[in-house]
């Protein structure tokens, strides 16, 4: 017998699945912007915190399949990690963008607390959407029993997640362009602040070209590049 999901199941799934995928890239995007231009750090510790969280995705998407599929409760299998693991990456999202500031002069000791904090949260708050996102794609399965639904809708969900992800380019080009202007507008503050030095002279207002800002998110003034 035929058991399909119904026109409302199947747009609230789009939704959410569109939903997930502009949020996840919109926090990437965020996230990298944060990593390099408001935290400051090195462009080396980037590097291999992206390349060390790459290289676990490898080994963590397949063990979080098996663990998805032996899940056994009184919901299915699928349902409760739609349930609680949007709770847990908001927790861990808001934890990866509570660090301290790296600089150079600052003790090695917590310098290396903050670049491993950066590592360790950004890794954390990864296994925590594939926990999310290994069950939102699972569940078509569950949904129908009927092979050519089950087709329509996941041909579906690749289109719809295409396009929420690609929302994101908008909505976070926005965010990281304002961005980009209050962090360099802050550090111009700061740079300028006080009484002036015998280097400097008196507070002197720069000549700031927000089209460059607002594209690449830096200007040059007299401290250099920003």
């Amino acid at each position: 017998m035929k058991q399909t999901y119904t026109a409302k199941e199947r747009n609230m799934y789009l939704i959410g699945l569109a939903g997930q995928n502009m949020v996840y890239n919109i926090v990437a995007v965020g996230l990298a912007f944060y990593f390099q231009s408001v935290i400051f750090l090195p462009q080396l510790a980037i590097s291999i915190i992206m390349a060390i969280a790459r290289v676990w995705d490898a080994f963590n998407d397949p063990m979080m399949g098996t663990i998805v599929d032996r899940t056994r409760t009184k919901w299915g299998k699928c349902r409760p990690y739609l349930i609680f693991c949007p709770v847990i990456i908001g927790v861990m999202t808001v934890l990866t963008f509570f660090n301290g500031f790296y600089s150079p002069e600052l003790p090695t000791f917590q310098k290396v607390l903050i670049v491993g904090w950066a590592g360790l949260s950004y890794i954390l708050f990864g296994m925590s959407y594939t926990a999310g996102d290994i069950p939102i794609w699972g569940i078509t399965a569950l949904m129908t029993n009927d092979e050519k639904d089950r087709e329509k809708l996941l041909a579906l969900a690749r289109i719809v997640a295409g396009i929420g992800g690609g929302i994101y380019g908008t909505g976070s080009g926005l965010v990281i362009r304002d961005c980009a202007v209050v962090t360099a507008l802050g550090q111009n503050d700061a740079a300028d602040s006080g009484n002036g030095s015998p280097k400097t002279g008196p507070r002197q207002q720069d000549n700031i070209n927000l089209d460059d800002l607002y594209t690449t998110g830096s200007y040059t003034n007299r401290y250099g590049t920003v």
